[in-house]
């Protein structure tokens, strides 16, 4: 009997044909994960993704016990005074506005255990929401935070101005499904922020990549890769605005790369103008492109 050769995956965004890449294991999981690049687009991805979602986002995982040991939600939820998430927040807050000077509907698509969502609300112009599932969604909707529920997000349609999707869309094999979700929940000419890192950046050898933790990050996007799944999902790409609101945002994920949780005087003093830029060179995530709802 002659063996049938197993067609090789094609992209998950443009249909074009993928290299492979080798493979990686994982962190938890005694898996090694083989790594695809598409010769069309770009985007790197996890050819066979773990999904027993249940293990991988558990308790541990967002006590930074987890696939990522960055992650420690648990600190953010209970010392929002403290934590340098207050520059994320603010940065957030910034940028957006940036955009859309007035108060928007705003939701965040992945909120984690919502500390985004409870800071802007605090400050008392928009109206925003949070989704997410999990552990850490319940505890935070529980105490409060407005964290929409599966079926109270389907209600919404139409409902937002502008949907933050921060640190989602590497979490998903299928991308473009979820965009065409998140359009659905815009208005028309309302703003999708999907911010991820940029493969572009990453070593020829993605392996050595530190962003690839394969149990939990499973798309790689360059600015090609998203540019074109917007324009699948119903959306016009747009430069990202790159002015105060952007540095916030580097301030903190510098800080949170040097494991730095919390907002101290010395880090006070660096001079993050510099910082943020050398930053931004290097690692190129302001490159990615928003997207505008059609």
């Amino acid at each position: 009997m002659v063996a049938t050769k197993t067609a090789e995956p094609q992209c998950p965004i443009c249909g074009a044909a993928t290299q492979a890449l080798g493979s990686k294991r994982g962190v938890r999981s005694p898996r090694e994960f083989s790594l695809r690049r598409c010769v069309g687009c770009g985007l790197h991805f996890v050819e066979d993704p773990w999904t027993d979602y249940a293990a991988i986002y558990d308790e541990a995982y967002y006590e930074g016990r987890g696939s990522d040991p960055l992650i420690d939600y648990a600190f953010e939820f209970d010392n929002p005074r403290t934590t340098v998430r207050q520059y994320e927040w603010r940065g957030w807050d910034r940028l957006v506005h940036s955009d859309h000077p007035g108060p928007v509907a705003w939701l965040d698509f992945g909120c984690g255990c919502g500390t985004l969502v409870r800071h802007l609300n605090g400050l008392g112009k928009d109206q925003v929401f949070g989704f997410d599932t999990g552990v850490w969604a319940e505890k935070a909707r529980a105490s409060g935070v407005p964290i929409l529920t599966e079926a109270e997000l389907s209600a919404r349609a139409g409902d937002f101005d502008v949907v933050t999707a921060i640190d989602v869309l590497e979490h998903v094999p299928d991308p473009v499904s979820v965009l065409k979700q998140l359009r659905r929940l815009l208005k028309a000419g309302g703003r999708l922020y999907p911010i991820t890192q940029n493969a572009e950046t990453a070593p020829r050898d993605l392996r050595r990549w530190s962003y690839v933790q394969p149990e939990i990050h499973v798309s790689f996007f360059t600015p090609e890769a998203m540019a074109r799944a917007l324009r699948q999902a119903g959306f016009e790409p747009q430069q990202l605005a790159r002015g105060p609101g952007w540095r916030d945002i580097l301030r903190c994920r510098i800080l949170k790369n040097l494991k730095i949780k919390k907002i101290n005087s010395f880090e006070r003093l660096l001079p993050w103008g510099l910082l943020t830029g050398v930053a931004e060179r290097k690692v190129r995530m302001g490159a990615m492109p928003i997207g505008i709802a059609v």
